[in-house]
Formats: structure tokens, C-alpha cells, sequence
């Protein structure tokens, strides 16, 4: 069980999440780019809501990586330099769950760049 109030919590299920996309897309002949896509936003989504519970701020319970970002930024405005990667990333939630929404191996790969750009900015000002 997540500890929501334990940003090391947060961080860990980020980083199980970034480890399976790197996996799923490293180790399958078509790299699986739908899961690698989804764990991608999951990974995020968790970095996003470390860094709230880094600085001890509320956040709604929410897959929107958009809503998340804002609450970031409006705390601390640099945070805006992910929002690209964000923005790329938000649909992943929802959109390759089901049949008829596949995605190409180089969006995954594409996904798990801009997951790599957010990890980063928030890594280093979570510590």
C-alpha cells in the first residue's frame, strides 16, 4: 500500500513504472508501445504527485497530468518547462487501454523521452 503521505513512496512506484516502460520496449521485437506508453504517464502522474507531497501540497485525486502540473507550477513556475512533455504524455491514461487505439513503436519510444525530461526537472527538486 502507498504511503500518499511519503514522497519516497510516490518515487518508487514512479521509478516501477519507468523501469517496466524501458523494459517492455527493450525487451519485446515490437517493444509493446502501448504499455510502454502507459506506464510512461503513470510514471509521471506518480512523479507529479511526489513532488505535491514533497511540498506538502493537496492535490484532487486525478489521472490529469495537466491539473497536476498546474498546482506544480503555481508553487513553482520553472516546473513549466515540462509542460510539453506533460501535455504529450496526458492521454495515456485512458487512450491505448483498450482495442483500436494502438500506438506506433516510435511514439513509445517518443514517450519515454519525455517521461525522461520530467523525471529529471522533478528529481532534482524533490533530492
Amino acid at each position: 500500500m502507498i504511503k500518499t503521505g511519503d514522497p519516497k513512496a510516490w518515487i518508487a512506484k514512479a521509478e516501477a513504472d519507468f523501469e517496466a516502460a524501458k523494459t517492455l520496449f527493450l525487451s519485446h521485437k515490437k517493444g509493446m508501445p502501448d504499455l510502454v506508453c502507459y506506464h510512461c504517464q503513470q510514471s509521471a502522474e506518480k512523479y507529479l504527485k511526489a513532488y505535491l507531497t514533497y511540498r506538502r501540497i493537496k492535490y484532487p485525486k486525478t489521472h490529469d497530468l495537466e491539473k497536476l502540473l498546474d498546482l506544480v507550477v503555481a508553487f513553482d513556475p520553472l516546473a513549466d518547462a515540462i509542460r510539453e512533455a506533460n501535455r504529450f504524455l496526458n492521454p495515456y491514461s485512458i487512450t491505448v487501454r483498450y482495442p483500436g487505439d494502438e500506438v506506433p513503436r516510435s511514439e513509445a519510444k517518443q514517450s519515454l523521452q519525455m517521461l525522461n525530461s520530467i523525471r529529471k526537472l522533478l528529481k532534482d527538486r524533490i533530492g
